[in-house]
């Protein structure tokens, strides 16, 4: 059931079991597990089913070193999380977003990379990754390229001991924000409570124990929530820096004792590596596994990486390349001239031919 919080009197106290902060995919995915039982969940939300620029304004942070985008744009404060924002085009007028489990050394220690591995190996989560599958409307756990060969669609022949092929999945972003909400919403169990910012994590005088949760609703007014247990889904950056305020018993932020909580952020950037000219066009024809396409029922697409043995032998990271197509003559052409007009307005002297520029922008919108 939908919580209007500004409708609790002041200074109250919600009481539950578990209390989710946060939810995204992780928390939505989390509360879900509950549906129809005896156990009380309350999932608290800092934006509403509607975007915000108020509540947006909440996400708004600086950062220094490496480039990276504004962390205003890529925490999402609204029912769903990020899943409002996934944009990739997966078929049938669907937008959703990429997936595909970390690789078997990616939880390995490698003396090559500072800080390596987990106490657990790959194997350790694929129960959870199959459940995971059906909980973002995927098709079936298959992520090697076998699985998904066909006639028409097979791998590219490479060296497996340096270069293999492996699979994405694409699943649809409005499971999360659209589908589940409703589930959610109907649940007796559940207490969905919106425009609910979790700002302190409160414990007992030791710091061992968590003993509640202070909220303030957009009216600014504060609230707690008490439970038995606690989950953080904000996802990396606002779960630690929830952590990091609440201090009052740890001077330098709950479980941040050796200093490690919001240390080793990791990012997954994407460069343009080059353009591939083929001698004979005939090998676009045998790279179609490659191209984000349908393929019995689920949306997929072919990537490259580096085998395992290459990584070790040469001391690298894990890596996917993606092959894009290039646009086509009349996307090119909607492209260039929207870039052309938007320097021109950029120098404040618009061309004389702009109007017949619109006409091809607009036959390349779809590109641009």
């Amino acid at each position: 059931m939908l919580i209007n919080t500004q409708a609790l009197p002041a200074d109250s106290t919600l009481e539950t079991q578990v209390c989710i902060i946060g939810a995204g995919p992780a928390g939505i995915a989390l509360a879900r597990e509950w549906l129809g039982s005896s156990t009380q969940i309350c999932l608290l939300e800092s934006g509403g089913i509607e975007p915000d620029p108020q509540v947006q304004a909440l996400s708004m942070a600086k950062t220094s070193g490496d480039p990276f985008l504004s962390p205003q744009a890529t925490r999402n404060r609204q029912f769903g999380g990020n899943s409002n924002l996934w944009s990739i085009k997966i078929g049938a007028g669907q937008m959703g977003v990429r997936y595909v489990p970390l690789a078997n050394l990616d939880f390995a220690q490698r003396d090559w990379v500072p800080h390596s591995g987990w106490p657990f190996d790959r194997s350790h989560l694929d129960a959870f990754y199959r459940k995971a599958q059906s909980v973002c409307a995927l098709g079936d756990y298959a992520y090697q390229p076998e699985a998904w060969e066909t006639e028409r669609e097979r791998q590219y022949p490479l060296d497996p001991e340096q270069i293999i092929t492996a699979m994405f999945q694409f699943g649809r972003r409005d499971v999360f924000y659209d589908q589940y909400r409703h589930e959610l919403e109907q649940a007796d169990n559940i207490q969905l409570c919106s425009h609910s910012t979790a700002i302190e994590i409160e414990t007992n005088e030791t710091g061992q124990a968590v003993t509640r949760l202070r909220v303030v609703n957009q009216a600014g007014q504060k609230f707690w929530v008490e439970a038995k247990q606690f989950v953080l889904a904000q996802g990396g950056m606002e779960n630690a820096r929830l952590l990091l305020l609440s201090n009052r018993q740890q001077n330098t932020g709950l479980g941040n004792q050796h200093d490690l909580v919001g240390r080793y952020f990791m990012d997954h950037p994407l460069v343009e590596a080059g353009t591939i000219l083929p001698t004979d066009p005939k090998i676009f024809d045998q790279m179609r596994l490659y191209d984000l396409h349908q393929s019995a029922g689920s949306a997929i697409m072919g990537h490259i990486s580096l085998s395992e043995s290459l990584m070790r032998r040469e001391q690298l990271l894990n890596v996917a390349a993606i092959l894009f197509p290039r646009p086509n003559a009349r996307q090119f052409a909607g492209i260039e001239n929207f870039k052309f007009l938007a320097e021109s307005l950029v120098a404040k002297q618009l061309p004389p031919d702009w109007l017949k520029r619109l006409p091809k922008i607009a036959a390349g919108l779809d590109y641009v």
